[in-house]
């Protein structure tokens, strides 16, 4: 097979941590394989320039992303995106190009998101299988660091396009069963084809000391707090109270330094030694894998593991597979792969008790973990891997194309005359003027009536109702399985009808909105040349839809169960974003919105648009509102009248400074909420917060 694997962490180019160690470890048993691995990180200063070489030995080739060729065509037209999000894009057209049979993501970072997205729409990968591996989603991540979200816009879209790719893989593995169940506590839909397998290990062990030493601790693993930092020095310090005697003569601290409660690891063991001179504190930050395994070999000591939360950590694998003196916090996947008499409880409580047991441990232990056991299972899943099964030939169902018509008597030739050349065989028109007062428009209406005098055009009028009203009437007169909704004043790229539907009918989705270009002039676009801005809509779910139309516009294809399952649109007269408006009630209903990854009709930009004119609270309003009644009054009021004024603030910061800023300012220390405060006193000329002119 011509395998990929893209990871954002490996052994080489950084001090690595857990995903890493996996990818190094898969390496090895697919090496009967055309193997490629995609780097997606920078690699760490300092690194050795042959760190490649390693793998190369190995017939394995090795790219970092950016050595990838394929930057953006659209990228001075397209929007500012964040980091991940072009990331994944690029990867996946580098994935695309090469034609993999098989390709493993890992859940971090979301690398797959773009590659997931249109293999499920089917516009690229068909022939290519993409399987996820959740190590440690960034939800489940700050969970373990006792954390709340820092940067709360990117925060939201990485959780978002994490959990897609989790939910729309072709298959799922989770080291642990642990991992599938927390992401199903948290609300997570994940892929039915899913499955545990516990990380792979292949290295070989050295010898270790035949007799442990109890009076040397080590702590195993980052020092933060997910992993226990402040449980364990909590239990040393409870430890201390109980025991007057206390025979520990070394602590060593292994593992990357990292933070604790707002502090530095390094400052905190500065007191630690501070308060405890008697002991040897020893930090053994700059180890790799290798380094630390040999360092655990030598020295003899208890190795304590007192993870808050941990998912199938191979720190606890090493210490099975090495036959070393350890512990390990009975969290998370950590009882699915120890023997209990090695677990304690993640509180201080617990590392007290373990500590006092201590010198009672013996090496001769059986764990539920078996290297070989994992490794053949691994093997097994690669070599019984059956062909893709070539997706049906797309049906061609009839399609309604409902077009709402008011006062553009210039637009609509043009777009009618791009519908005709549309490249799908079976679908039919609906034009309704939505009494244009206009002479000139409605006399334009009738020539367009007369020059389309087909039996599937239908050319309807009504009196004035607005936009929500005319579609939902010309939608009551449409005979399609599906229902695509285009503005008189767009145009359609003769892909549009065949790409929606091949989309809607392979991904199983109820209603799937797009990309499009956009260009300003009255007159149709002849190229790249007049586009004006891309517009790549990330999606996401009902919570980042409340404040921000992250779904699409109005032009989308939806079944027809769909439309009716939420009413149609709402005809409400003087406010816009009702494209928004039911998209959100779609997904807040329950119902499968999705996007098209790719740009398939051109959308006109106005400055005299419906949206440009009519005030943005009304339409903000108008877009919540179903979700606002269903809402208990305390948390209608933090929505309302919390949530979505400072987020608004937010915004009007960032078209101040402007996003690029806003993305460098966001790497900051100082959460984005204290950035919008101080902003705000300034606004109110609070002289502690004016800066003073230099």
């Amino acid at each position: 097979m011509k395998i990929c694997i893209v990871t954002p962490d490996m052994v080489g180019p950084i001090r690595n941590g857990g995903i890493g160690t996996h990818v190094y470890n898969l390496c090895q048993l697919l090496a009967k394989h055309e193997l490629t691995i995609l780097f997606t990180s920078k690699v760490e200063e300092g690194i050795s320039a042959g760190w490649k070489k390693a793998y190369q030995k190995r017939g394995i080739r090795v790219i970092t992303h950016d050595s990838l060729d394929n930057r953006d065509p659209y990228k001075k037209a397209a929007p500012w995106e964040e980091w991940f999000l072009e990331r994944s894009r690029r990867i996946c057209e580098f994935l695309d190009a090469e034609h993999f049979d098989l390709v493993h993501f890992q859940d971090w970072h979301a690398n797959g998101f773009y590659s997931i997205r249109s293999r499920r729409t089917g516009v690229a990968l068909q022939n290519t299988r993409l399987v996820v591996t959740m190590h440690s989603p960034s939800e489940w991540q700050r969970e373990g660091m006792q954390e709340w979200q820092t940067h709360v816009i990117p925060d939201m879209k990485m959780n978002f396009v994490e959990r897609y790719c989790c939910q729309h893989a072709d298959q799922l593995i989770a080291p642990s069963q642990h991992m599938f169940d927390w992401a199903e506590s948290n609300g997570w839909k994940l892929a039915k084809d899913r499955r545990v397998l516990h990380c792979s290990y292949l290295e070989k062990a050295e010898k270790s000391v035949s007799k442990p030493d109890p009076d040397h601790l080590i702590f195993f693993g980052r020092l933060e707090t997910r992993k226990g930092l402040g449980v364990f020095l909590d239990g040393l310090r409870l430890y201390n109270t109980r025991n007057s005697e206390n025979t520990i003569r070394k602590i060593t601290f292994l593992g990357k330094p990292g933070m604790h409660n707002g502090s530095k690891a390094e400052e905190i063991l500065d007191e630690l030694q501070a308060a405890n001179p008697s002991w040897e504190i020893a930090c053994e930050f700059k180890r790799d894998t290798h380094g630390a395994m040999q360092y655990l070999a030598e020295s003899g000591g208890v190795v304590l593991i007192p993870s808050l939360l941990d998912n199938c950590p191979y720190t606890v694998i090493e210490c099975i597979e090495r036959k070393l003196p350890f512990f390990a916090a009975r969290t998370g996947g950590i009882p699915e792969l120890t023997a209990e008499e090695r677990l304690f409880e993640p509180t201080r409580e617990g590392v007290a008790d373990v500590l006092e047991r201590r010198e009672k441990l013996t090496l001769d232990v059986s764990h539920a973990y078996s290297a070989a056991t994992a490794n053949h299972s691994w093997s097994e899943y690669h070599d019984t891997l059956q062909p893709l099964a070539k997706a049906p030939k797309a049906e061609q169902p009839l399609v309604s194309i409902c077009i709402p018509y008011y006062n553009h008597p210039v637009y609509l030739p043009q777009l009618l005359e791009s519908v005709d050349r549309i490249e799908y065989p079976n679908f039919e028109v609906i034009i309704c003027n939505d009494g244009s007062p206009s002479p000139e428009a409605n006399e334009v209406f009738a020539q367009m009536k007369k020059h389309y005098d087909r039996p599937n055009w239908t050319f309807l009028e009504k009196e004035n109702g607005g936009v929500g009203h005319t579609r939902n009437h010309a939608a009551a007169r449409a005979k399609g399985d599906y229902i695509v909704f285009m503005d008189a004043d767009n145009l359609a790229k003769p892909p549009m009808l065949s790409t929606m539907v091949e989309a809607i009918q392979r991904s199983g989705a109820d209603c799937l909105t797009c990309y499009f270009t956009a260009f300003e002039a009255d007159t149709p676009p002849t190229g790249d040349e007049d586009i004006a801005y891309i517009y790549r809509p990330i999606g996401g779910s009902v919570a980042f839809g409340i404040v921000e139309n992250v779904f699409g516009d109005a032009n989308f294809i939806i079944t027809r169960e769909a439309f009716e399952g939420v009413g149609g649109f709402t005809p409400v007269r003087n406010a816009s974003n009702e494209d928004w408006e039911i998209l959100l009630n779609l997904a807040y209903a329950g119902y499968d919105v999705d996007i098209i990854p790719r740009e398939i009709f051109w959308y006109r930009f106005l400055e005299t648009g419906f949206s440009r004119v009519t005030n943005h609270y009304t339409n903000h309003q108008r877009v919540v509102r179903r979700i606002l009644e269903d809402c208990p009054p305390a948390q209608r009021e933090v929505l309302k009248d919390f949530a979505l004024p400072i987020f608004y603030q937010f915004l009007e910061l960032e078209r101040q400074i402007g996003k690029e800023n806003m993305a460098k300012l966001e790497v900051r220390p100082t959460p984005w909420h204290k950035h919008i405060y101080r902003f705000y006193r300034r606004m109110l000329k609070d002289p502690k917060y004016t800066r003073k002119k230099r």
